[in-house]
């Protein structure tokens, strides 16, 4: 979240659905403990351990903040991040693609950059936009949720480290 712009990055409910959790291998997709946690004022850092491998996550803030996730692990991760862009608003992908998000379901790929009227983010590799996920929802009927909790989120397969740049507009 920015004290401007909002909030960027969103929480998805992950539970039922690996495919909606931060850090995934196959369906290694929980948090089985956090291991050391350190925060500062410009920085936070954190080691969160899965069942068969562990990550390290670094914020770093400023004018320009930085997301970094860090493995040991030998194998590819995914990181799916759901952004705050709501049904309905346009988006710019890769500096060039304009589109709306409508009520249908869509993919973009190797998406490197995507960029709002209040923020945009930068990846050091590229990645999968899914428009659109919706979260578990024990409150509904069949745990659907409702239309208006529809996110866009960007998919990152990494091994050993991943970036995400975030400036303000």
């Amino acid at each position: 979240s920015h004290a401007t712009a909002g909030v960027i990055l969103e929480g998805v409910k992950a539970k039922h659905n690996p495919n909606w959790s931060t850090v995934r291998n196959g369906d290694d997709a929980y948090p089985t403990q956090t291991g050391e946690l350190n925060i500062q004022e410009e920085s936070a850092t954190a080691r969160v351990i899965y069942g068969g491998f562990e990550v390290n996550v670094a914020w770093t803030l400023g004018e320009t903040a930085q997301l970094e996730m860090t493995s040991p692990f030998i194998g590819s991760l995914t990181t799916q991040l759901p952004l705050e862009v709501a049904m309905g608003e346009i988006i710019i992908l890769n500096h060039e693609q304009e589109i709306t998000l409508g009520e249908h379901e869509a993919q973009y790929d190797n998406i490197q950059t995507i960029t709002t009227d209040q923020w945009a983010i930068e990846t050091d590799q590229p990645g999968t936009l899914i428009w659109y996920i919706a979260p578990f929802s024990p409150y509904s009927e069949g745990n659907k949720s409702a239309t208006n909790t529809r996110r866009p989120s960007l998919i990152l397969n990494w091994t050993k480290q991943m970036k995400v740049t975030f400036q303000i507009v």
